[in-house]
């Protein structure tokens, strides 16, 4: 079941302290040119203090963080995070730098070991809730859609497919594989709450993390879902808005709010392949 495992791809660096400058350093220090996927066309200056300055070519927005080279990778940022979207830069001698910036991780562990423990049990579709019946038939999805920094500009391709099963009347639970990535998810429906629940570990190159979502009703077919436990920072939102036209097909569509601005969008189409094995 994919709903909200798009994530920001924000930064992290812990500080570089005030010793001088290595020689290797001081070959990176100046001015550098690219484009972040959620802050678009950028001139980035590397300054001597270790100081980075981002400017947002389109927008002017400017960001200030701190610089670290490890090899020939700068990186820029200073929080614990982890997961990199890079991007290649050369200075004005042509020396390829790699600058990149992180998503941040959260593992909570009682989590992971719920969804993996629903994950391994047999599919089981006696007695299902009626709630939970919405979320389509048991089997092999595919999942395909573009992603993109805003709705207009939604050209990257996603291609994933997952496994989707039942599991003790009331949950659904996933398993979604991307090309370096999976995660396992688990949905159900709180009666007390009248309210969608979702859960969701995944496991990355760069680490593993969980998040949780909260769904509600808004039409007979359709859920909206918000991120409640997540590695976004306070006051930012991830929300989806997800159509279940019929059992064997869902579409869904997603945005990232970062200080009130979009930073990411995308939509998906899910279709029901086959059945389980």
């Amino acid at each position: 079941m994919r709903i909200l495992i798009l994530l920001p791809f924000l930064l992290l660096l812990g500080g570089c302290g005030n010793a001088p400058l290595s020689d290797a350093e001081k070959k990176v220090v100046g001015k550098y040119a690219g484009s972040f996927f959620f802050f678009g066309p950028a001139e980035i200056t590397l300054n001597e203090d270790r100081t980075a300055t981002i400017v947002n070519k389109q927008s002017g927005e400017i960001i200030t963080e701190k610089w670290k080279l490890n090899g020939e990778k700068v990186t820029i940022g200073e929080s614990n995070w982890s997961l990199d979207s890079a991007l290649n830069l050369w200075n004005d001698d042509g020396l390829a730098v790699t600058l990149y910036r992180q998503m941040p991780f959260a593992m909570n562990k009682d989590t992971k070991e719920f969804v993996l423990g629903l994950w391994a049990q047999p599919n089981d579709e006696a007695d299902l809730m009626e709630e939970i019946t919405l979320m389509g038939k048991s089997g092999i999805w595919t999942y395909s859609g573009v992603v993109g920094p805003n709705k207009n500009e939604m050209v990257d391709s996603i291609d994933e497919k997952s496994i989707e099963k039942y599991v003790d009347r009331r949950y659904r639970v996933s398993k979604t594989i991307r090309e370096d990535s999976v995660t396992y998810g688990v949905v159900t429906y709180d009666v007390k709450k009248g309210k969608y629940h979702y859960w969701d570990y995944s496991e990355t190159p760069k680490g593993d993390y969980t998040q949780e979502s909260s769904g509600q009703l808004t039409g007979a077919q359709s859920i909206e879902w918000k991120t409640v436990v997540s590695p976004l920072k306070k006051g930012d939102k991830m929300s989806s808005k997800v159509l279940y036209k019929t059992d064997k097909r869902v579409e869904s569509s997603s945005e990232l709010l970062i200080e009130g601005e979009i930073r990411m969008a995308s939509k998906t189409i899910g279709i029901w392949s086959e059945g389980l094995p």
